[in-house]
């Protein structure tokens, strides 16, 4: 059944509908007809397109005994459905029907998501009596349920699917999250940070029971630069401290890294030094993805931040040193999709840290450096702008070849006509350097040899040409 033949069908004898939709035997698993779970999602949908209706479904289960064992599945689908549904439907009876599921554990999550959604759908709302009921639940939903949350020991907390996403803990940490928001749009001129009642709610995330806490904690520490931003004290006092613990760090690091902002300030106020000190637990960061925001995160506070030559030093030095060199290429990798993404001056990073970073790993500081790490800072010298042709200087006697999985670089404008052919020099030496043929080294020098083609002619390109042609690199001559 649609919701909308339901919706009429009630219209018409809500107790024969409601009836006809219980009295069915679920039991029996057949495709041709509806499941249980299928009877749960038309009640949400009911609820959500018409919250009334929703009402009128729970006073009816509250009178019939017969349908006990069935009703509280059906009070959380319904409200599930009013999270979905617009606050202007939402009255008064039924935030008191939210708040009478908020003692049971198996309604947690249907209470906590009903807070998260409606206040998302408030957030340009000043102070009503609604969100007032909001947060009063928010309080009882932690008070009440928090001693009863766990989760599976052994856990993956910080998969795609992170437990400050995945529980009714983490739901609140971002309800309270946006309902600071909130506030803070209304009351821009004067704002004073967090409210006494907020402090006190997000005090009590973040000192909960342990599995509790690893849902809260990374949940509020992803907000850190918003924090920050809103009330200074209290993100330095709870939330700083949460990167620079062996026992949170992973969490909050896993959690702030998909979304990572940061300015002076706060680097100054801790987060550099977790930022250095993080080198060391990169093995706690899950995943290719979230690494490589860590190390955007870096290169971005090198770049930009108006950090210490010092602190910018230990930085870059880490990148070399942590784990033994075990990070050094995929760093250098970083760096060169950094200036390949096009929205940076690489002339300017060349002059402010990446002239001295290559020429002290050039000279083997702070440790020697490996032929993948070399490859991958070689890649970076099409993107260097006014720094090329000293780039290409400081690397011409390295005998650098392509990497394997050479990408075809996107020359800044006005780069070829520049230095076009300092750049023929150094790409057709890196070329006769190469000592393996496969598909991707193929693709490369032959997709280059066109781009290059285009703005400087096939005379300026004839040294590719001939380079590509000695290493059998041209189309048609590759192998695997």
């Amino acid at each position: 059944m649609e919701p909308e033949d339901f919706i009429s069908s009630f219209e018409q004898d809500p107790s024969a509908t409601i009836e006809d939709l219980l009295a069915r035997d679920y039991s029996k698993r057949n495709f041709d007809h509806p499941e249980w779970r299928d009877a749960l999602s038309l009640v949400s949908q009911v609820a959500q397109s018409e919250p009334e209706i929703g009402e009128q479904f729970w006073a009816f289960i509250d009178k019939r005994m017969e349908y006990e064992a069935q009703a509280k599945e059906l009070r959380q689908a319904i409200i599930e459905g009013w999270a979905k549904a617009s606050a202007t439907g939402i009255n008064g009876n039924v935030m008191a029907r939210v708040a009478s599921q908020v003692g049971i554990a198996e309604s947690a999550r249907s209470v906590s998501r009903f807070l998260l959604e409606q206040v998302n759908k408030l957030i340009d709302t000043d102070e009503t009596p609604m969100l007032a009921a909001m947060r009063r639940i928010a309080f009882r939903l932690w008070e009440e349920q928090v001693r009863q949350f766990t989760h599976p020991k052994g856990a993956d907390l910080v998969s795609n699917v992170p437990l400050h996403l995945n529980s009714w803990p983490g739901d609140l940490a971002h309800y309270w999250t946006v309902e600071v928001d909130r506030r803070w749009r209304k009351h821009r001129e004067g704002w004073a940070g967090l409210s006494d009642e907020e402090e006190d709610a997000l005090t009590q995330l973040l000192n909960g029971p342990r599995d509790a806490l690893n849902a809260t904690q990374p949940a509020l520490a992803g907000y850190l630069f918003f924090f920050f931003a809103a009330d200074e004290a209290f993100a330095v006092e709870n939330l700083l401290p949460l990167f620079g613990n062996d026992e949170t760090a992973d969490l909050a690091w896993n959690s702030y890294l998909r979304h990572p902002r940061h300015n002076d300030k706060l680097l100054a106020a801790g987060l550099l030094d977790s930022t250095i000190a993080e080198w060391a637990r990169l093995d706690g960061l899950k995943g290719s993805q979230v690494r490589a925001q860590f190390f955007a995160l870096v290169i971005s506070i090198i770049s930009f931040a108006g950090v210490s030559p010092e602190s910018r030093r230990a930085l870059l030095d880490q990148s070399v040193l942590a784990d033994g060199g075990m990070h050094e290429a995929e760093f250098a990798q970083a760096v060169a999709r950094f200036l390949r993404g096009g929205k940076v001056d690489g002339g300017e990073l060349w002059e402010r840290w990446l002239r001295d970073h290559l020429a002290a790993r050039l000279r083997g500081l702070p440790r020697s450096m490996n032929n993948e790490e070399l490859t991958c800072w070689a890649d970076i010298v099409p993107y260097l702008s006014d720094g090329i042709p000293e780039a290409t200087k400081l690397l011409s006697n390295s005998s650098i070849g392509l990497g394997k999985q050479a990408i075809s670089p996107k020359f800044p404008e006005g780069t070829l006509s520049s230095h076009g052919s300092t750049l023929i020099k150094h790409l057709a030496e890196r070329i006769r350097k190469t000592t393996h043929r496969n598909y991707f080294t193929s693709h490369y020098v032959n997709e280059l040899i066109n781009i290059m083609r285009k703005t400087l002619g096939d005379v300026e390109v004839q040294p590719l040409i001939d380079a590509a042609s000695e290493k059998g690199l041209i189309s048609g001559n590759t192998d695997d």
